[in-house]
Order: structure tokens, then sequence, then C-alpha cells
């Protein structure tokens, strides 16, 4: 346990009020979402991806990618993106609100422990993140009606076929393209960093990380689970792990040393902030996401975002049968039912 950089026990305890629990080791950092795009075509587009540094340059590149876009018919979308409860109910409202300057990680835990009001237009830190997404779907940028279109099989499916150039994803988008075309040309960015210089990393929880079942403990062959759960979790194979799927270890590695991570993603979007090229005061903020903060949920009722529930308030808020507002009272009106406020 000296090997890592926080607290187990105490990580727990912040998101879940339990004391004294380790459930599981959290091993890995969490990977940042990236735009990821066909480097190839961009070129062609006499567009450069890695110019972007705000949302301003945002705006004028994907004003630029949807004329190129348009001019060929064998691209079908500008920003590619499909239905996912997790994506848009985490990955993308948490880093945006961070990059947007809505409110850092920290201060959007205020959500969901009910000091701020998620129908508080002025205070909520998801307002500038619809804002702009409606702004991008108004504009064409979005695939129509993407709520209805399914992750894997319509999106994912449709961008390893190169029907777009580009879309925000997490890293394993950028394996599936590489299996199915090892002569793709892939190239990532970041989001804009806020005005801290923060981009937001989702940090190591209790949720997911290395465990042996309980179910073990009373059986004759749980003195081998344990040998081999030591011998897993061991700096040797972390770093082993790490090189093979290019993961960044929470561990602290010195007795072996940095692994050497040769994946595409790591070097196109993870490498260039770690080692300070994108600037030095630029940095993952590594704090929870607020969403993970369970301890404040009624057991068995569902989250406020990460529901497919919701697909009806995404639909009808990106099509405008209901406002903004109305949307944020939808999901207030959710907090009210499934959460406990905290004191």
């Amino acid at each position: 346990m000296d090997l890592f950089p926080y607290d187990h026990e105490q990580r727990v305890f912040e998101q879940s009020g339990i004391e004294n629990y380790v459930p599981l080791l959290s091993l890995w950092s969490n990977s940042a979402f990236a735009f990821v795009y066909y480097a190839d075509e961009m070129e062609k587009a006499n567009l450069d991806p890695e110019s972007i540094k705000t949302w301003t340059d945002m705006d004028e590149f994907l004003e630029k990618l949807k004329a190129y876009v348009d001019k060929n018919p064998q691209f079908s979308y500008v920003l590619d993106t499909g239905w996912d409860a997790w994506i848009w109910g985490d990955c993308i409202p948490i880093p945006w609100a961070q990059s947007l300057n809505g409110g850092s990680t920290l201060a959007q835990r205020d959500l969901y422990t009910g000091k701020i009001r998620w129908d508080d237009m002025t205070k909520n830190p998801y307002v500038v993140v619809f804002e702009k997404l409606k702004e991008y779907y108004d504009k064409g940028y979005l695939p129509k009606n993407f709520w209805t279109r399914q992750w894997e099989p319509d999106f994912e499916a449709g961008f390893i076929a190169k029907k777009s150039l580009l879309c925000y994803h997490g890293p394993w988008i950028w394996d599936k393209v590489i299996q199915a075309n090892p002569d793709a040309k892939l190239g990532g960015f970041l989001l804009p960093a806020s005005n801290e210089g923060l981009i937001a990393l989702g940090a190591p929880s209790f949720i997911t990380g290395e465990a042996i079942y309980a179910a073990h403990k009373d059986k004759p062959i749980f003195e081998e689970i344990k040998k081999a759960f030591i011998w897993w979790t061991s700096p040797e194979i972390i770093k082993q792990i790490s090189e093979s799927l290019g993961r960044i270890p929470t561990m602290d590695l010195k007795a072996v040393g940095a692994p050497n991570i040769d994946k595409v993603y790591y070097k196109e979007v993870m490498k260039p902030l770690l080692s300070g090229e994108l600037g030095a005061n630029i940095k993952f903020d590594m704090d929870r996401w607020p969403s993970y903060i369970s301890k404040y949920r009624t057991e068995g009722k569902p989250p406020v975002f990460e529901d497919d529930a919701n697909i009806t308030l995404y639909s009808d808020y990106f099509t405008g049968k209901i406002t903004l507002e109305d949307f944020m009272k939808a999901l207030q009106k959710r907090f009210d039912e499934n959460y406990i406020k905290s004191n």
C-alpha cells in the first residue's frame, strides 16, 4: 500500500461513506477522453487540429471541417457521436464543464450533494456545456438525432469505416481503428485547458480495480489465489501490463523503472501533456469525478445523469421542444427523488 500516492481507505470513505473499507486496489490512472481524427484527411482539408488550444479555435475549426465534409459525400458527420448513458452522463458533461470554465470537478460535486440546484442556471456547471452542444447541434456539427444512434454498431463502426473524420472518444477507439486498418493515420488532441490550466482526467476510484472475491476466502484454493493476486499487482507485472495496454499506473514503479509505453493513443494524447509539451502550466485535474460520490444516492435509485431514461430529455432539448432550463428542472426532479442532500 505504501507504493500508492493516495490512501485507499480515505478515497473509499470520501465516495461511499464507508469507513475502514478497501474493496479493491486502484492500479491505473483513468485515461482522458480526447478528440480523435484521421490525420491524412485533415491534411487534405488543409486543417490543423493540433492548433486548437481554445474553444474559439474549436468553433472555427468545426466550421471549416463542416465545409469540407459537405463537399465530400463519402463523409456523413462532422463531429461524430452516438448514444451511451455513461458517455453523455459523465464523460462529456464533467470534463467539458471544466474546460468551458463552468466549474472544476471539485465544484461539480455540489450538484450531487444538493449544495447547488440543478436548475440554478447561473451556478450549475453543466449549463455552459449544453449551451455549447446545442450550438453545435443547430449548426449541423453533431449527427441529427444522435441519441438514436447506438454507440458501437452505429457510431464506432461508422468512424472505423471512415464515414466521419472526427469524434470525441476514450482510448479504446484507437485500438479498434488500428485493428481494423493497421495503416490508419490517427491523431488526437485534448479539450482546451480551463482558465486554471486544468484538463479533467478521471482519477482512480473504488468503482474499478483489482480484487479477490470473498467467496473464495474459505476454500482450499484461497492461498493460491492470494499468491496470484500479489503477483498480478506487483510492480514487475504492472510495468508489463502498462506497456502492453498503454495504461498509466498509479503505483510507484521506481524499483523496476518507468514503463516504455508505445501505444498511439498514449503518444498522441497523454504524453504531450505529461511531458510538458502543451505548456508547463497545463496539467491533468486528478480529482474524482463528482458522479462517483455514491454515498448521497438512495440505494437502488438511478443517478441523475447516467441513465438511459434521459434519452427523452436529450431528444426534447436538442430538437427545441423544451428549453435548457426545462432540461435542468427535470434533472433537479430526478435529484430530489433519488438523492439525500448532504449536511
